[in-house]
Formats: C-alpha cells, structure tokens, sequence
C-alpha cells in the first residue's frame, strides 16, 4: 500500500541519513569534478558533501544575479498588445495555460503569454533563482494586455481551452477578461506576464518540471546535476495557493526519517538527496532581508498584502533551515505573523476580503472549517480505546503463534542438565561434580499480527483532507536458529541467525468529521480484504 501511495503522491521524501548516489557535476576542494565514485566515498568518510558546489552550467552559475534584468521597454506595450499564434501547454496542476504570442507592430518580437492563478508565484521564482544563481529572464507582468486573434472561432478555442485544460474557469465573471471586442477580435485579458521565446535558458521560474512517466529520459539526465536536483527548494518556498490564507509557515516534515516536501512535481526529484537541498539552503542563508524583500516585491501582490507574504516567506526559510539542520546560520529577524494593515484587507494574519479590485485571483477562500465539533475528544478516546484492545489481544494470540522459541531450547537444556546431575549422583555419588561447557541451541519460528488505526490531521501521505483514519495492518514470518554455550566463567556466549518476511499495510481514509471515523467498521483493518472489495467493485 505505501508504495502505491508514494506512486501518485505530489510529494518527494528525501532521507535524512541514507546515502543515495550523488550528483556528478561536483566540484573537489582541488577544483576537478568528482565522479560518483569519488563522491559518494567522500559521503562514507563523513565528508559534508553540501559544502561542494556544482560547476558552473547553462541553468546556474555561481554568483548572485540582481533581481531586475531586462527594461520593460523591450516588451509590447499594453495597448499596442500582442497577436495569439498557438497553445504551447496546459497545465493543470498549476492552473495555468501558456501560450506563444508575437507582438502587435512593426518590431516582430516573440513571446510567451501566461495566463494563471498562480502568476505571481512564477514572478516570485524568477527573482528568488536569479539571487541563488540560477539565471532566468525575468517574465514582465501586466495588469491588463490586449490579444489578438485572427478570427471569432480562434478566440472562442482560446477561451473554452483556458477554462477546461487549465482549470481557469469564469474568465469574464472573475475579470480575467476585462474586454471582449468582436469587430478586431480581440480579449483585453488582466493579471498575466510575458516572457520572451529564448531557447539559450532553461525554463524553470514557471515551476515546472518534467513528468518522471512520460519523460523519464529527460528526468534522468537532468537529475545527474546538483543545480536541478535542489529546484525542489525555491519551488516549494514560494509555492502560494490561490488565497493567501493557505500559505503555511511551515515549509516541510519529518516522517518516517524523511523530509517531506510537498510540491505538484515532486515525483521528478526522486533522486534529490540531503545534501543538495542543504547546498542551496546554504545559499538560501546568505540572502539579506532586502533580497526577500525583493522577492515579494516581484509578485506584484497588492500592496497591503506584501507584509503577511513577506512574514509567512521568512518563517519558511527559517523552517528550511531547520529541516537540513543548518539552525546557525539562519540569522534574520523574525516578522509579525499576526500582522494587520491599515485598511483592514489584512487582519491578524488573514486576508479578509476574497477579491480585490483590479486582480481576478482570490486572495481569500477562508480557512478549513474545523472538523472538530462538541463531543469528539470522546470519539478520538473511543477510536485509540478500541485500537489498544486490538493490539492487546492480538499481543495474546501471538504469543499463541510462535512454535518454536528460545525459551523452548532454554527449557530442554535445562531439563538435559537435571537428567545429568541426578545421573552423576546415581552412578558417581562420592565424585565431584564438575561442570562442563556445553552448546545448547535450536531453531525459533512463528508469526506476528500486528494492527492499529490511528487518527491524523493535516495532510498525511498527500492527503489533503482535514482528518483521516490511519489504519495499519502488519504480518511477519520469521524462522532462525538460536545457539549458546553454558559452563564458561561469568560469561554466556550466545549467536544466532534470523530471517524474516513481513508485509505491512497502510491506508489512508479521508473523513469530514471525528463522528465518521467513529463509525468506519473495524473488520476495515484487514486492508488486503477490503481493497479486494473495493477492486471488486470498481470492475
């Protein structure tokens, strides 16, 4: 079950101790790239291999770029606009469709056109890569941009494939169309940026990356390099849900020995390790408050809401250096969480009106409805009181399963030595009685149950329900041999050898409310049964 989890999750889990191989692009403390070989019995030694840059290639270099790079002049002006040529992506998981438009004039400049919810985090992005060393172009925004098409048919495609490919719905009723004008055929669109069309960089301020299924080529050659392998971090530090409200703090999680990074292309940095996140954030670490400041300047956010993503922004960095256990080296002062500004827009901490003149996105959706209600502390006691009786008795029953133990051998040993001492006196009764070393052993087997359910909040393995039931189901095997010798002064050597088969299961139930998971019948906990059920019934 957990792997099957793992396949479809959004997130990637990067191992706190395990040693997974390394980039090949680092550079030795005699300036020569280190083969795999080199680096990874470096890692053996308990060489920090964070501490080693890449070398320089076309997606970073090492220095620190400004977070302004081209003049706006060189971007079409917003009533002269631009003509619509083709769709280039779709992308759904980002809310965001991306198309290649020309400008509309005499100077033929080629563009690309983004339109999405989560435009601002690419303007973010950009700003934060170039300040790590990662070059990118910085995208141009626009409040408002005029578009042409070549007739009325081309224009409606347009529209219908922004709202169902790339989850955009409402365009008119949520101002992202400001105007529609039919006799030029043209869409006066608000809130999206424009990058050029330069094939001499890596397209990466948009947040994407390629798919680990569809594109596993490209996704091994990119993850020999250090510089990709870390993009997990800027990704994730700016990735801002559509309201605000929604940004946590916190950045990542410790489950199981792993740090959790949530992020829609997580899956494509399965080959990620400790030390190359804690390379950056090494980096990350030497960006000044003005730098950050910056970063969040760049969003173009409106400007009441700029202290609460600045403040939530900093608490996340300082997570990433608690994560990758680099505490020391974060040395900002920490903002107000609870901050309000003047007008209201922002309150405690929340942003308190859902839209807001001249932008179409929703700031606002308002936190989760608590899933917790009167009587549901008795509920939780319930649920933990009967998994506790379950292990308990199923603790008794194993016991009932184990054929053959080390106390079995113990028991026959000992009765072989009172056969021996009473033979002794009845054949040599007037003769000490000397003791000897002797081996005693023999096999062990049986069988383990084991389960539980739990109950969980917040998200857990991807889960983005507000409570779930975490019901876990474990069987093991296990068949060895046991060995001692007895008769050696102060001293009981003893050895054996195991092995073991264990499968374990877990899944994950989302529920609404605490009185839900009250009522999911336990005969759920034997998982394998119930998922053959459920196959059951999607055939």
């Amino acid at each position: 079950m957990n792997s099957a989890w793992a396949q479809y999750s959004k997130s990637v889990a990067i191992p706190l101790n395990t040693i997974k191989k390394p980039a090949t692009d680092l550079i030795g403390s005699e300036g020569q790239i280190l083969d795999v070989g080199q680096a990874s019995e470096l890692a053996q030694k308990g060489f920090d291999l964070s501490t080693l840059n890449p070398s320089d290639d076309r997606m970073w270099q090492n220095k620190k770029y400004s977070g302004a790079e081209a003049p706006v002049e060189v971007y079409p002006q917003p009533e002269v606009g631009v003509v619509y040529q083709s769709t280039e992506a779709s992308r759904y998981e980002v809310f965001t469709h991306q198309s290649r438009v020309i400008s509309n004039g005499p100077q033929v400049g080629f563009y690309r056109l983004t339109l999405s919810r989560l435009s601002h985090n690419t303007l973010m992005r950009s700003v934060l890569l170039r300040k790590l060393g990662y070059y990118v172009p910085n995208p141009v925004y626009y409040s408002k941009l005029r578009v042409y098409f070549k007739d009325e048919k081309q224009k409606s495609d347009y529209i219908d494939e922004v709202e169902k490919e790339a989850v955009i719905v409402d365009l008119k009723d949520r101002k992202w169309i400001l105007d529609n004008n039919i006799q030029n055929h043209s869409l006066l669109l608000a809130d999206l940026i424009l990058e050029s069309a330069n094939p001499d960089y890596y397209d990466i301020a948009n947040g994407t990356a390629p798919d680990p299924i569809y594109a596993s080529a490209a996704v091994a050659r990119l993850s020999r390099y250090r510089p990709y392998r870390a993009l997990i971090l800027p990704f994730t530090l700016v990735d801002i849900p559509e309201s605000i409200n929604r940004y946590s703090p916190k950045l990542a999680s410790v489950l199981a020995g792993h740090v959790i990074l949530t992020y829609p292309y997580g899956p494509s940095f399965g080959a990620t390790t400790f030390e190359d996140v804690r390379w950056l954030v090494r980096r990350l670490m030497q960006l000044s408050e003005q730098d950050f400041r910056e970063v969040v300047a760049a969003g173009k956010f409106p400007d009441e809401l700029n202290d609460l993503v600045y403040a939530k922004l900093i608490y996340r960095v300082r997570n990433a250096a608690e994560m990758f256990n680099l505490n020391q080296d974060f040395i900002l002062p920490l903002p107000n969480l609870m901050t309000s500004s003047p007008s209201g827009l922002v309150l405690n901490g929340k942003v308190t009106r859902e839209t807001i003149p001249g932008y179409p996105i929703r700031f606002a959706h308002g936190d989760r409805e608590s899933p917790f209600s009167s009587g549901d502390f008795v509920r939780y006691i319930g649920i933990r009181g009967k998994s506790s009786l379950i292990s308990t008795a199923l603790g008794e029953f194993n016991k009932k399963l184990q054929i053959l133990t080390v106390q079995d051998s113990a028991s026959k040993f000992n009765q072989t030595l009172q056969k021996q001492i009473v033979d002794h006196i009845r054949n040599h009764p007037r003769e000490p009685l000397y003791r000897k070393v002797q081996a005693w052993g023999g096999p062990v087997a049986g069988f383990n149950v084991a389960a539980t359910r739990n109950v969980s909040t917040g998200t857990y393995y991807d889960s983005t329900a507000p409570v779930q039931l975490v019901d876990n189901l474990s069987v093991s095997a296990q068949l060895g041999y046991f060995m001692a010798l007895d008769g050696v002064p102060k001293v009981t050597p003893f050895g054996g050898a195991n092995v073991s088969l264990m499968r374990d299961f877990t899944h994950v139930r989302p529920i609404t409310t605490m009185k839900d998971g009250s009522k999911e019948p336990w005969g759920n906990l034997l998982i394998p049964n119930f998922m053959n059920h459920l196959a059951d019934v999607l055939q």
